[in-house]
């Protein structure tokens, strides 16, 4: 049986669900404000810092919002970008601070946001 960092490798579903339980424990949710969001999601959440961590529909409705609040242009080139062809930025990262609130969204064309994003590849020697 294949392992991943000492575990049994499991469906696809199930290893994304255990990854959203472990965002929802690093994370105090607030149970109340998530009940009265109404989220479509059900994996979508407010926590008691006043953040929204969305996911599945509510993540692309998000979305759409940054792409018309931003009207369409790359927040750091200006460039016009379709939606369909835009790619959503996070301003803060890491797990704690990759919230999807509206204020640390941008809208980004895709060069920028590789460039924003550097990934080395090592080669094969």
């Amino acid at each position: 049986m294949e392992k991943l960092y000492g575990r049994p490798l499991a469906p696809l579903q199930a290893r994304f669900e255990w990854r959203y339980e472990v965002t929802r424990k690093a994370h105090k949710v607030d149970a109340e404000r998530t009940a009265d969001a109404k989220f479509l999601d059900k994996r979508s959440y407010w926590t008691i810092f006043d953040h929204e961590f969305l996911f599945g529909k509510d993540a692309s409705i998000r979305r759409h919002e940054v792409y018309e609040d931003a009207a369409g242009l790359c927040a750091i080139c200006g460039k016009p970008v379709s939606e369909p062809e835009c790619e959503l930025d996070h301003i803060k990262g890491g797990l704690s601070e990759r919230c999807w609130c509206k204020g640390n969204l941008r809208i980004l064309c895709r060069d920028d946001h590789r460039a924003r994003h550097v990934r080395v590849k090592w080669s094969n020697r």
